[in-house]
């Protein structure tokens, strides 16, 4: 979850992992734990800290098609699937597959990907400098399977137990690169000049270097 700090209005992330399940209706359920990870590696930073968590709570989410309920600790709020260039169109072998990205070795931080009409919307989770979580987003037209776009910094937004509130305009932190050979596997530039090869992350399977 991508929202915004109480009090401060600062980006901040949480994250949640469990089971998912048919019911009878046709509709999907998700329970989990909602965690909130501090102390990790920095975009900026080329030295892997391990990040600790912090358990907040139980999370559910009810899926019924595009449309979702979702419970958090503190309030229930309603979401639908983002379509931002055309879900139905397919992505193409030099395109990163729709998924959640990061190097086996840099564990605690990484990037949701999705493609959809040949345009990629990026999204990394990761930590300022004094350790506190924090999220950046990235858009641009990956047709050719590269690109290099502005990471936007927001602020101001939607706290995970607040009434909605608009944040703030997108503000420039550098910029990030990205370049995939094939579906599953790629290389991004991060603001700074690191550069990071990341795969995509494979739930309940072994992962290289885990």
């Amino acid at each position: 979850f991508f929202m915004y700090e109480e009090g401060t209005g600062k980006a901040i992330w949480y994250t949640a992992t469990g089971g998912f399940a048919a019911n009878n209706d046709g509709t999907f359920s998700f329970t989990g734990t909602l965690q909130r990870y501090r102390g990790g590696q920095a975009a900026t930073s080329t030295a892997y800290t391990a990040p600790v968590a912090t358990n907040l709570g139980a999370v559910s989410i009810r899926f019924n098609g595009v449309n979702a309920t979702v419970s958090l600790p503190g309030r229930t709020m309603s979401a639908t699937r983002y379509d931002f260039a055309g879900i139905s169109v397919a992505a193409t072998i030099s395109q990163p597959e729709t998924g959640w990205y990061w190097n086996p070795l840099e564990s605690g931080r990484g990037y949701a990907i999705e493609v959809q009409n040949n345009q990629a919307f990026v999204v990394m989770f990761h930590y300022n400098a004094d350790g506190s979580p924090t999220w950046n987003t990235a858009q641009g037209n990956i047709a050719q399977g590269a690109l290099t776009t502005q990471f936007n910094a927001f602020s101001g937004g939607q706290t995970l137990s607040g009434g909605w509130t608009r944040p703030s305009a997108a503000q420039s932190a550098g910029s990030i690169g990205l370049s995939f050979a094939g579906p599953c596997y790629g290389q991004l530039q991060l603001p700074g000049g690191s550069g990071v090869a990341a795969q995509r992350f494979g739930f309940g399977v072994a992962q290289s270097g885990d």
